[in-house]
């Protein structure tokens, strides 16, 4: 139902990316937008908190210090990406992008809605 309305271009940063498009994050240059690390501030927070309870389970391995670490520099990033110059912003926060969501090859998208 939410895909019917027009205007969820405008309030989703990573609307193409439902559709197998890469985002522009031509917003993210527009003097006065703020960008938003709540995503990788919650993830790094529960990877800390799982990282000093899961060594007592005994199906945990050694890397669970490497999801920690994984976290933190993930919130980093997006920190950095958000603290930059407009004119730098969208590079950075796409960079981010492909990081986290590698492109999916596999199957042929929709194309996205015209609005």
């Amino acid at each position: 139902m939410s895909l019917k309305t027009c205007a969820l271009p405008r309030d989703f940063l990573y609307f193409d990316s439902w559709f197998g498009l890469l985002p522009s994050f031509a917003a993210a240059a527009q003097q006065g937008s703020s960008s938003s690390c709540f995503d990788e501030f919650f993830g790094w927070r529960l990877a800390g908190i799982n990282a000093f309870t899961l060594h007592k389970v005994h199906h945990a391995n050694e890397d669970i210090s490497g999801v920690w670490m994984r976290g933190l520099d993930r919130l980093l990033q997006c920190r950095a990406a958000a603290a930059a110059a407009e004119a730098d912003r969208p590079r950075l926060l796409l960079q981010l992008f492909l990081q986290q969501h590698p492109p999916n090859d596999v199957w042929k998208y929709r194309s996205p809605p015209q609005v």
